[in-house]
């Protein structure tokens, strides 16, 4: 602004005007001062009144607090993961080193070994304050290691807490004073082509790993193949009791009450299955395709520690057939169990096993058991699922026959059907099959009932009917004459052509496989299971009766090999028991 100073002006009077000038200006000048003080302080004061107005940003108290607590809490944490990792480390470090310190063969001292490893993994100071310990037996070893120690906290010792402990137990056993083997393998007829020729490589390779020389003096395998049953084999015949011993076939059928226990009891023998062929038709007159051989072929090998006899067993193996889980199962099984030991003392008694496997198969392991080491382990293998089990209707597998057979003069069975007469009871008439003609007595009697006293003329039993002629053999040789096929005739040849019956199919099956698997495992049998490009009911049959499923492997072609050695390598692998 502008200022106009008027004031008297006289020349004589200069300095008193300017004098007076100089004051005015000085006071204007302060005038206009306070005024812009004034007006900038109150926009000043404006600022604060609305900087105390607002909220945002605003940090409590309540939250500092809290910002502090989490800051502890993620401390603590840090402490708490350093202490667990430390802890893991050392608990990897025990079992490492007392697996390598119960290996028998190890030339250093068990504790050595355990000693050795937590200097390489630089944890002296845990084992320090912990213990070793070596219990060695003729047969075994068991090495137990504890480590004790503490890790340093950055953020809990604001709460006096400076340290937090680490302990670790391992104990580890080499133990194979005592490991039974059972393996079975799948021979049905899906298992034909490519699949049986794996099967035989991987099960020999199986054998070769768990019969490895340093272990082959402690190991029992036995060798179970099935098909639609499971040929026992004359050897196993001849040491265990069947239902009924004039059977020929070595093949057995279990009740259900059998499939709830794990062996057999002396007072409830397996029923033994007839010998018959319903499968081979037409005018073949003699059995090619027997429901059970009675041969050896595919039969059971028990408690070999012999390589080259399993693997000799295993080339000879052939396809065909339909599919028994449950049968290969059993079989397993009561070659585990104890009740079987009275069967082994006799085989070895005789030759047919090891003497020093005498008192095998083992005790099941209980805490009070004086052979803790025991392993017994079933690897059951199949490409399929439970599918038809079949025998001889009961009316067939004993008694008489309606056939007579004349014989020789010299007493010796004569060859072809001419020599048969065929008995009707409500005719009370005998057919001559060669002669197409009725008759009295048989043929070959003459004339003179004495003659079938004098044993010129036999009944044939059923069982030699069914064990010489397939099914369809004997309804057309016999039963087909249209001479003969009245209507009891057509009757009968209905009979004789349904004499197999269908005794198990897969829901009886799969139920018989849960049954014994159930049992088995509750008596502390290892149960491994491989489905070899298995439909999903047969994986299914076989997750549920695995031990678990780290136990259960689903295989295809050559994976087959890869399963059975995993497997093998498994059970001779030293046992981390603890």
């Amino acid at each position: 602004p502008r200022c106009h100073i008027i004031a008297p002006f006289h020349p004589d009077n200069r300095a008193g005007v300017l004098k007076q000038y100089m004051s005015e200006k000085m006071l204007i000048t302060h005038h206009l001062w306070t005024a812009l003080q004034k007006r900038g302080l109150s926009k000043t004061n404006k600022h604060l009144a609305r900087f105390a107005r607002e909220e945002d940003g605003v940090v409590t108290a309540m939250a500092l607090f809290f910002v502090l607590m989490m800051c502890l809490v993620g401390g603590i944490g840090v402490d708490l993961m350093r202490n667990e990792m430390e802890r893991t480390n050392v608990q990897a470090t025990l079992d490492r080193a007392v697996l390598a310190a119960s290996d028998m063969e190890q030339v250093m001292s068990p504790e050595g070994v355990v000693r050795d490893y937590f200097a390489k993994a630089g944890l002296t100071e845990f084992l320090n304050g912990g213990s070793v310990s070596v219990t060695d037996n003729m047969n075994t070893r068991e090495v137990t290691a504890i480590a004790r120690g503490t890790t340093k906290n950055m953020f809990m010792s604001v709460l006096g807490r400076t340290t937090l402990p680490i302990y670790g137990r391992s104990t580890a056993a080499e133990g194979v004073s005592n490991i039974e083997v059972s393996l079975v393998v799948d021979i049905s007829g899906s298992m034909g082509g490519r699949k049986i020729e794996e099967m035989r490589t991987a099960a020999s390779e199986f054998v070769d790993i768990v019969l490895d020389p340093s272990q082959a003096e402690t190991v029992t395998v036995s060798l179970v193949p099935y098909n639609g049953k499971v040929n026992a084999g004359s050897l196993v015949n001849d040491y265990y009791t069947f239902s009924d011993q004039r059977l020929a076939a070595n093949c057995v059928r279990f009740s259900a009450t059998q499939f709830n226990m794990v062996g057999l009891q002396n007072n409830e023998h397996p029923e033994r299955l007839a010998r018959f062929d319903k499968n081979t038709g037409g005018w073949a007159n003699s059995i090619q395709d027997p429901h059970c051989q009675t041969s050896d072929f595919g039969a059971i090998l028990p408690w070999s520690n012999d390589p080259t006899e399993l693997k000799t067993h295993i080339n000879t193996l052939q396809a065909g057939g339909w599919t028994a889980i449950d049968l290969g199962m059993k079989w397993a099984s009561i070659l585990l169990d104890p009740t079987s030991q009275d069967e082994l003392s006799a085989m070895a008694t005789d030759g047919h096993v090891e003497p020093r496997f005498v008192g095998r198969p083992s005790n099941y392991y209980t805490p009070a058991s004086t052979d803790p080491h025991t392993m017994k382990v079933v690897v059951l293998m199949t490409d399929g699922a439970n599918t038809n089990q079949y025998d001889l209707k009961q009316e067939f597998k004993s008694g008489a026959s309606d056939l007579f057979l004349a014989l020789d003069p010299n007493g010796t069975i004569p060859a072809g059907e001419n020599r048969y007469s065929v008995y009707d009871a409500g005719l009370d008439q005998y057919y001559w099959v060669e002669d197409r003609t009725w008759n009295a007595l048989p043929k070959g009697a003459d004339g003179d009932p004495d003659f079938i006293a004098q044993g010129l003329v036999s009944r044939v039993t059923n069982i030699d009917l069914f064990g010489t002629y397939p099914v369809q053999h004997i309804v057309q040789a016999f039963y087909s004459d249209p001479e003969y096929l009245g209507v009891a005739g057509a009757l009968r040849a209905s009979e004789i052509g349904n004499a197999a019956e269908l005794t198990a199919q897969q829901t009886i099956g799969d139920a018989n496989l849960k049954d014994i698997c159930d049992v088995a495992k509750g008596a502390g049998v290892v149960v491994f299971a491989v489905a070899f490009e298995a439909p999903p009911g047969g994986q299914q049959a076989l997750q549920q009766c695995a031990s678990s499923t780290a136990h259960y492997f689903n295989a295809a072609g050559t994976e087959l090999s890869t399963a059975f050695a995993s497997i093998a390598r498994q059970i001779s692998a030293l046992k981390l028991t603890q």
